[in-house]
């Protein structure tokens, strides 16, 4: 891994929480952080990883342009277009998928619950009814000041839990908060299972926003101990919209890759250069942490979450 920027150290030893003991930032200080200074793909503007956390991108990209939608209405949906496979779940072939449809409000679906560990304080998580990709509910979480939230699939993983491909749909109400000062870290995604001796590595797709209103994505990895990861360009902007995210893991490859509406986000697929350190995973959790305190607290819905053992894709299901 090569050394660390000065960004990404601010973002992530400032930012990321703690493993399951409880939140907070106790390993503040010992990330073991690299890359950033890569442009993601359909970056065109904006800071880049090795530059100071006060400056500032001239223009947005992919998952937002704007931040001037209310969000939360009753009711609404997105717009996914449709294909050969059956729309959302019911694409039978899917070997996981979930899309809040059936289960009352406030409630968790059949075959998911709120994670035993490593969840803590949040405002609130269950199937809401005020918006949906498709359909007529999805997942909300409602963030507090902080915390982690995390819904985790209570079947057998099998062989997803060495390899496997992620889809869901995500949307975050806007105005959205932006930290006063240093970052705000949010994660959307996060796997656990062991790895090395006496440790266990909490592998997460996140954000981290800036003072300037700006974010960025990224692969972080929480071990038992320290941390480490890495992140784009800060050129991202909440725009109140859904948006498709998708992801594949490959412990044997040791391989990790993000795409945001069909487009890789490059700057922060892993390989083996980059010693991801993916584990085989025990448990694989969706929902909404951020680490610092927000305000307004962030409102996140999250619909059609789909695992399988091919890329699923965003549009036909």
């Amino acid at each position: 891994m090569r050394p660390c920027t000065i960004l990404l150290v601010v973002a992530l030893t400032g930012a990321c929480g703690g493993g399951d003991d409880g939140g907070g930032d106790e390993h503040v200080g010992s990330a073991d952080t690299s890359g950033g200074g890569e442009t993601s793909a359909g970056s065109t503007a904006g800071t880049t990883a090795g530059t100071t956390a006060g400056t500032s991108a001239s223009t947005a990209t992919t998952a937002g342009t704007s931040a001037s939608d209310s969000g939360g209405s009753s009711g609404e949906t997105g717009t996914g277009s449709t294909g050969d496979a059956p729309l959302g779940c019911a694409n039978t072939a899917l070997q996981v998928c979930e899309d809040f449809e059936t289960g009352a409000a406030g409630a968790y679906p059949e075959g998911w619950d709120k994670r035993a560990t490593g969840t803590w304080l949040g405002n609130g998580m269950g199937i809401a009814t005020d918006a949906a990709y498709r359909g007529a509910q999805s997942l909300r979480i409602d963030g507090g000041d902080n915390g982690a939230q995390w819904l985790a699939y209570q079947g057998d993983l099998g062989g997803l839990a060495t390899e496997h491909w992620g889809r869901m749909f995500v949307r975050v109400q806007t105005p959205a908060p932006w930290p006063q000062d240093g970052v705000l870290h949010g994660d959307f995604f996060e796997a656990r299972g062991p790895y090395g001796e006496n440790n266990v590595n909490n592998v997460r797709w996140g954000i981290v926003e800036n003072t300037q209103q700006y974010f960025q994505w990224i692969y972080n990895v929480q071990r038992s101990s320290d941390e480490f990861g890495t992140g784009t360009e800060y050129v991202y902007q909440w725009d109140g919209e859904w948006f498709c995210m998708e992801w594949h893991h490959d412990q044997v490859g040791q391989t990790a890759t993000l795409w945001l509406d069909g487009v890789e986000v490059e700057a922060i697929t892993q390989g083996p250069e980059t010693s991801p350190e993916i584990p085989v995973f025990d448990d694989i959790s969706v929902g909404f942490a951020n680490y610092q305190i927000a305000s307004p607290q962030f409102v996140v819905w999250i619909d059609e979450v789909a695992l399988d053992d091919a890329r699923i894709g965003c549009d036909s299901v």
